[in-house]
């Protein structure tokens, strides 16, 4: 499809869809020439690599993180590699502190108005460098206060600061997430991974120590912030320290507080069913239902690249409908990666289980998998719904879905957890995402509108569905998997190309050397170039 009217594309090129991946003109709207179905416009191709780009650096980033695990795992002390373990997982949660909600702020302002980004990233810079130092000061004396080594000490705050370290890499992944340009800052967030687990894996082999391990792990992730500063700077955006002042400081602890909050809200439901597990019906129970929910925390990054990649276009569409549109689009993206998920969970779990941890944990552990399943494609869709929401400014009601999912969350944990150990568990943390989702919908529906998804939903359902028969055909894991896939891609292709020919626009635009220009398209009335640079200005034309 050619852009919509009246949007301008990071660059100042008239144009751009405001709707992400989500592409599509207004109806009756042009730009430079009647629309052509089926082919999307510049912007949409851009959300869309974005996207893919964005994915592939979390992924090579997860992989990155699991070799260093790995690694301590076979070389340190069991009781070192324990301390590891449990400081970079208290690092990822006391970094929500300084995250809160500053990246959406610097988001929401810089995508509408880029001139104020260098400010906007001076400012949030300066109060989470505050906030991690004040959260790396009060763990670093917790440890210290319970007796622990000082070498202990030093490897926590190590392994803590790293993480705090990242936040501040994000200040600057949101400066490109706001031009719209997240490919030089995913290739800067590949680097950080891989320096860091060479670093970390040769002071393993070198030293073996753990105090080692956990230096050499904040300095690649120090190198790694670095990095993605100068990917920043190519962006022409440098933080303005001049500009920076109480006012401003001010008003952006004043905006970000709901997001904030929300972030926090959303942290304590991720985690919480495993601490209440833990403690009402032990650490054998707690290991079972890790295994399975590992297969949720694997996959769930998937949620926040494409709600990042959407975001700045919400935010900068003049017509709530493109708002509307972009989340549409992100669903529709969410659905074809995790409707499929789900069916293989659903069918197969207890293959998967078994071939990731062994026989014991594929029996008990596979029917908490089972209601986890549903669990990242709804997840999804709450996410989507709260960006909606702060796609025109600050939003308290994100705190209604957040808070109140936390509540559920935690009433079904203590009412099942007694009864049905890890299977309760899963289940409340299922119930609990559509719970926040069906709490955010009402507001974000009246904010933009009711959702258009039956079509564009439809080739990824039955896609999905033709794998879940597949899979359940009396055939061993492999073979079965092995035939689903293409089986599901070839349903989804041949549904796609007669609901919503976009989707295979969008996905054809993405191969190497294709572009929205020679993309093939759907058969109708073609008046002109598709919308570009050289583009004459925006017209109106009858509906």
């Amino acid at each position: 499809m050619a852009d919509p009217p009246g949007e301008t594309a990071p660059g100042g090129v008239p144009g751009g869809i405001p709707g992400g991946v989500p592409g599509g003109t207004a109806p009756g709207r042009v730009a430079g020439g009647v629309s052509r179905p089926g082919q999307p416009g510049p912007r949409t191709l851009r959300t869309a690599r974005a996207i893919v780009q964005l994915a592939a650096a979390e992924v090579l980033g997860k992989l990155g993180t699991l070799v260093i695990v790995v690694g301590a795992a076979r070389v340190l002390p069991l009781a070192d590699f324990g301390v590891f373990s449990v400081a970079l997982a208290a690092g990822v949660v006391v970094a929500v502190v300084p995250s809160w909600g500053f990246d959406t702020i610097l988001i929401q302002r810089g995508a509408v108005r880029p001139a104020e980004l260098p400010t906007l990233l001076a400012e949030l810079l300066a109060l989470r460098a505050v906030v991690a130092a004040v959260v790396l000061a009060a763990v670093t004396v917790g440890v210290a206060a319970t007796g622990a080594p000082a070498a202990e000490v030093a490897s926590v705050a190590c392994v803590v600061a790293a993480c705090l370290a990242e936040t501040l890499a994000d200040a600057y992944r949101s400066v490109a997430v706001a031009r719209e340009q997240q490919g030089i800052v995913a290739r800067a967030q590949v680097v950080q991974r891989a320096v860091t687990a060479v670093l970390a894996l040769l002071a393993l082999a070198i030293a073996r120590d753990l105090l080692d391990l956990a230096v050499a792990f904040l300095v690649g992730t120090l190198l790694g912030t670095v990095a993605v500063a100068v990917g920043s700077a190519r962006l022409g955006v440098r933080p303005n320290w001049r500009r920076v002042n109480w006012r401003g400081l001010g008003r952006l602890l004043r905006e970000s507080w709901s997001a904030g909050a929300h972030s926090v809200a959303s942290m304590a439901l991720f985690r919480a069913d495993a601490l209440l597990l833990a403690a009402l019906a032990g650490a054998a129970a707690a290991g079972q239902y890790a295994a399975a929910y590992r297969l949720l925390e694997t996959v769930i990054f998937v949620c926040w690249t494409v709600a990042r990649a959407v975001f700045p276009v919400m935010v900068s569409a003049t017509d709530r409908a493109l708002v509307r549109r972009g989340a549409d689009r992100g669903l529709v993206v969410l659905a074809a990666v995790f409707l499929p998920y789900a069916a293989l969970l659903w069918c197969r779990g207890g293959d998967i289980l078994r071939l990731l941890y062994g026989a014991s944990f594929a029996r008990d552990s596979g029917t908490a998998l089972v209601w986890l399943a549903p669990a990242p494609l709804v997840f999804g869709g709450a996410w989507l719904a709260a960006y909606v929401l702060q796609s025109d400014g600050p939003n308290p009601v994100l705190l209604i879905g957040s808070t109140g999912a936390l509540a559920v969350n935690l009433g079904l944990n203590l009412a099942l957890i007694p009864r049905f150990g890890p299977s309760g568990s899963a289940a409340a943390t299922s119930i609990s995402y559509a719970v926040e989702l069906a709490l955010l919908y009402p507001p974000a529906r009246a904010r933009v509108g009711p959702p258009k998804l039956a079509r564009p939903l439809l080739p990824a359902l039955a896609g999905a569905t033709v794998l879940a028969g597949t899979l359940l055909l009396p055939l061993p894991f492999a073979p079965a998997l092995a035939l689903g896939l293409p089986l599901y891609l070839v349903t989804w292709y041949v549904l796609a190309s007669w609901v919503d020919a976009e989707q295979v626009g969008v996905m054809r635009g993405l191969l190497p050397h294709r572009s929205a220009a020679t993309l093939p398209v759907a058969a109708g009335p073609t008046a002109g170039p598709a919308a570009g640079p050289a583009a004459g200005p925006a017209v109106e034309t009858p509906a």
